[in-house]
């Protein structure tokens, strides 16, 4: 026996998924987007320009590093060459052989010349002026230029008073240095030196002569 089954007519329902919500667009102002542009590219030249300092001083560093290291090496190569150069100069003075004394210089030992013995005075009327004194002797030779063995001439002018001392002498020239003409006025002005005064019809006169005095080292 067969049953009959009606038939039912089958409806799907169609469930439909939510869809999910759309991201929402936000519009940014034109101006905004320029200013964060450049500022960014601001940012950026900024950063350029602070490494290229950066990479400037640290090639300044290194520059004057390199220098520094060369003025070092050329004074350690200086110490060196002087050290060097010293030892040998020790060494060569420690062998070489010790020098002989000198000889001193010959002393030249010069004297005065000896005093002048009286003169004879000649009588008579008259008489002339002689550059030889009477009494008093001759000057003495510098003793600073005794070891010069040099040669002077001096040439005085003085007033012969009637007793044959010599006044208001001075130096008319001088020849061999300064040390003869101290010399010639400290014995004239000595009070030791006479001259025999000139005779004029019998008298005394005071008269004033000029004569050169030599000096010879002996």
């Amino acid at each position: 026996m067969q049953i009959a089954v009606p038939k039912v007519p089958v409806q799907l329902a169609m469930v439909e998924t939510p869809r999910p919500p759309a991201p929402a667009l936000v519009t940014v102002p034109q101006k905004t987007a320029k200013a964060a542009a450049a500022a960014d590219l601001a940012a950026k030249r900024a950063a350029d320009q602070a490494k290229k300092a950066a990479a400037l001083a640290d090639a300044k560093k290194a520059r004057q590093a390199e220098i520094d290291q060369r003025k070092e090496a050329a004074l350690l190569a200086q110490q060196q060459r002087d050290a060097a150069a010293k030892a040998q100069a020790e060494a060569a003075a420690a062998a070489a052989p010790a020098p002989a004394p000198a000889p001193p210089p010959p002393r030249v030992v010069t004297r005065a010349a000896p005093p002048a013995a009286p003169r004879q005075v000649a009588s008579g009327p008259n008489r002339g002026f002689s550059a030889s004194p009477i009494s008093g002797g001759a000057p003495p030779y510098p003793t600073e230029l005794e070891n010069d063995a040099r040669r002077g001439e001096v040439t005085v002018n003085c007033r012969i008073e009637t007793d044959g001392t010599p006044a208001g002498c001075h130096v008319v020239a001088a020849k061999g240095g300064a040390p003869f003409k101290g010399a010639v006025l400290s014995w004239l002005n000595s009070g030791r030196v006479k001259y025999a005064p000139v005779i004029r019809n019998g008298q005394p006169v005071a008269e004033t002569h000029q004569w050169s005095l030599q000096f010879e080292p002996n």
